[in-house]
């Protein structure tokens, strides 16, 4: 059974999750095409604040419900990936040309798979 505390907490890392996805689409086309832009305080702010959130809520969620106890190595899996994504996200946003295509791919790939595990509680499919 699931308590009110564990579902807010839930309710509130899945719309974090697709805001985090957004952001990141919309901070690449950004400074690829209109880099001036990103120059706006909240849009340096916003994605850090995010990104910190969702790392945070997962975190929050498997030290509350001590799931580091039990077999949920889906729940870890997703909180590595996610730190994956941030580093590569840093690194497409710094660099130009094919190491920014190289790493925006490679941080959409992990978004998509933290997605996928988050959807089918699993790391592989059967």
């Amino acid at each position: 059974m699931v308590s009110l505390t564990n579902h807010a907490q839930a309710s509130a890392y899945c719309p974090c999750r697709s805001l985090v996805f957004l952001s990141f689409i919309s901070r690449i086309a950004l400074v690829e095409f209109s880099p001036e832009k990103l120059q706006r305080k909240w849009l340096k702010i916003a994605p850090h604040a995010l990104d910190t959130l969702l790392l945070l809520s997962g975190i929050a969620l498997i030290l509350k419900e001590k799931w580091y106890l039990t077999d949920y190595t889906w729940l870890m899996v997703k909180i590595a990936l996610l730190t994956v994504y941030i580093v590569l996200g840093m690194i497409a946003m710094r660099c130009q040309g094919g190491r920014r295509l190289l790493a925006a791919t490679g941080a959409i790939a992990c978004l998509i798979l933290i997605i996928d595990i988050a959807i089918h509680k699993q790391i592989l499919p059967n």
